[in-house]
């Protein structure tokens, strides 16, 4: 990801590892994980990691791992009254974020609030959008398929796309690192 320069923000795990969030954030298990990465990863890698915003702001779009109040503190955003608090911070006509690794896309039209769970959505003006893009290694929807996402600006289309992945070989890896095996047990089940 370095190598490709990007426009990114840090998440809680690239917080925990790079000694920017306190390690009693995490449970013991995610604890487990975040040492792990800490151990394996290079002083570059934590350089970088360190270097992240936790928000960032390109035209029209913004990026936040989280929520947009106290983006911080990495509060989840499952419900409609946790994106219309973001909805309300956001100085951006769309803002993508994960954290939940739950694909959703919430907007706020006038002053409602609601959500839709559609794979492509063509973005209005006048509406505001917080969608979360899933995550293409640990999907927690049910749907154990990696979702990605991508957004095209000129047609101004949202698409959520899912791709088959070797499940399998990530279990193995994950157990071979001696991490707790809930997080291999629910791969094949998106969970």
């Amino acid at each position: 990801l370095r190598q490709l320069n990007p426009i990114a923000v840090g998440g809680n795990h690239d917080w925990g590892c790079a000694g920017l969030l306190d390690k009693k954030w995490f449970n013991d298990r995610t604890l487990k994980a975040v040492l792990w990465t800490e151990a394996v990863l290079s002083g570059e890698d934590k350089e970088f990691l360190k270097s992240l915003p936790l928000t960032q702001k390109i035209d029209a779009i913004g990026l936040v791992h989280s929520s947009l109040d106290e983006p911080e503190k990495f509060k989840y955003v499952y419900d409609i009254e946790e994106a219309e608090v973001c909805l309300e911070e956001s100085l951006s006509h769309i803002c993508f974020i994960g954290h939940t690794h739950r694909p959703v896309i919430f907007y706020m039209k006038g002053m409602d609030v609601n959500y839709v769970l559609e794979n492509e959505v063509r973005i209005e003006d006048g509406v505001r959008y917080l969608i979360n893009v899933g995550s293409v290694g640990q999907p927690r929807d049910g749907n154990p398929y990696a979702c990605y996402s991508v957004y095209d600006s000129n047609s101004r289309i949202f698409t959520m796309k899912r791709i088959p992945y070797d499940a399998q070989k990530a279990q193995d890896k994950i157990l071979n690192a001696g991490l707790p095996h809930i997080f291999a047990d629910r791969l094949p089940q998106g969970r």
